[in-house]
């Protein structure tokens, strides 16, 4: 209830659905979910053609004012809805919570050593074992990582080496630019492609009776 002096305050979101002739509108009202209801606040089914290339507004409450915060336009849901990038692309995965599909970043729901946080960042299946397919390693001169990164991701990428596993890790982050790191690591991106590819050489000097061990270790912000 609205008492005297308040300010009412309401979130819509209107789906246009285009099609040839008439289009399909959908209202909601204050909805707080991450994913669509089932059930429209307001349907108008062939209402009329909605194509837009502006947008406009006014006050037609008897002079009241109207304050209007923020306008989002997004092609689904969860664009306009603000979902985090993360948890928009765990949805989509069917990582839902139930049995074996847990949407934790940490998680590892089908156990191929691949948390969900990585397989986001590099392309992957969390509900399938494809951690190998993931990540190439090459031994010559060193240890070379090969991997992609989605462009849509807003987390923090680092790869970790050393020389033994019971051993600090040396971090290098993977940046948009690349570059040349401590100890002569070098990262390369090259953002033509799309995903990213990304490169990340270490060389064989820095290794300890030839041994040299990396991972890759995401933060979301």
């Amino acid at each position: 209830m609205i008492g005297a002096g308040s300010t009412a305050v309401n979130f819509y979101i209107v789906r246009i659905d285009f099609k040839a002739g008439n289009d399909d509108v959908y209202v909601y009202h204050d909805a707080t979910s991450a994913t669509e209801p089932s059930v429209p606040t307001l349907t108008r089914l062939a209402a009329a053609d909605m194509s837009f290339n502006g947008i406009s507004f006014g006050a037609f409450l008897n002079g009241r004012t109207v304050a209007h915060d923020e306008i989002r336009l997004g092609s689904s849901w969860a664009e306009v809805v603000g979902v985090a990038p993360y948890a928009v692309w765990a949805i989509a995965q069917g990582l839902d919570g139930s049995p074996g599909k847990d949407p934790a970043f940490d998680a590892d729901p089908d156990q191929d050593a691949i948390p969900n946080g990585i397989e986001w960042i590099l392309g992957g299946d969390p509900l399938f074992p494809d951690g190998a397919a993931l990540v190439t390693a090459a031994e010559a001169d060193g240890l070379t990582l090969r991997f992609t990164r989605s462009e849509v991701s807003n987390s923090t990428l680092t790869v970790q080496w050393n020389t033994g596993l019971d051993r600090t890790w040396t971090e290098v982050p993977i940046d948009q630019n690349g570059g040349t790191h401590p100890d002569g690591v070098v990262v390369t991106v090259d953002e033509s492609a799309t995903p990213d590819a990304v490169t990340v050489h270490i060389p064989a000097t820095n290794g300890a009776a030839g041994r040299l061990f990396a991972r890759l270790r995401a933060t979301l912000p």
